[in-house]
């Protein structure tokens, strides 16, 4: 196996995780309470090591401090589409009609993975999506500090469900079902 283009999803907004099951609004309300405190039970919630001196900077481009972090990838990913400056400046940065939320997850200034983002509306619903979620193997850790920067910006911007379509490795299937992620049926 070389590696597998999968969709994982994710549902965020507990209102209308409730009315795909009822039109009660009394029903919606209650529902729609327990959720809310369930998913925001401190508890019950991921809680991920602290990193010492991380940084989760928001760019609008890229630059050459990414240079080490696309090399160690493109070496571990040999099929992945050959990331480097001027693809991904072309590819999210410099879009002039489609905005793209980019994050980069920095220690002591060193690029160490990143994550780009997009909110858009389809019908009724807000629909986040996770176009590259990029991090060496080895910073298993850091992509779950990724995905929970994502997590916090979809939120913010009421997305109802979630949508990460990659390559996926046995690593990021690990950090997106940690954070929720699973595999709709027949996608």
């Amino acid at each position: 196996e070389v590696s597998r283009y999968r969709v994982m999803l994710k549902r965020l907004n507990a209102h209308n995780k409730v009315r795909y099951f009822t039109s009660r609004k009394m029903i919606s309300f209650l529902g729609t309470t327990v959720i809310n405190c369930i998913e925001r039970n401190p508890f019950l919630q991921n809680q991920l090591p602290i990193v010492q001196d991380l940084e989760l900077v928001q760019i609008d481009h890229f630059d050459e401090s990414i240079n080490d972090l696309i090399e160690i990838v493109n070496k571990e990913n040999p099929v992945m589409v050959d990331r480097n400056i001027t693809y991904l400046n072309w590819r999210y940065a410099k879009v002039p009609i489609v905005k793209y939320a980019i994050y980069v997850a920095k220690i002591k200034g060193r690029v160490q993975g990143y994550i780009i983002l997009r909110c858009e509306k389809q019908g009724n619903a807000i629909v986040g999506r996770v176009f590259d979620l990029i991090v060496p193997e080895e910073n298993e850790i850091i992509a779950n500090h990724l995905v929970q920067k994502a997590m916090s910006v979809f939120r913010e911007n009421n997305v109802d469900f979630i949508l990460f379509r990659s390559i996926v490795k046995n690593y990021i299937r690990r950090v997106m079902k940690r954070h929720g992620f699973f595999y709709p049926p027949l996608v």
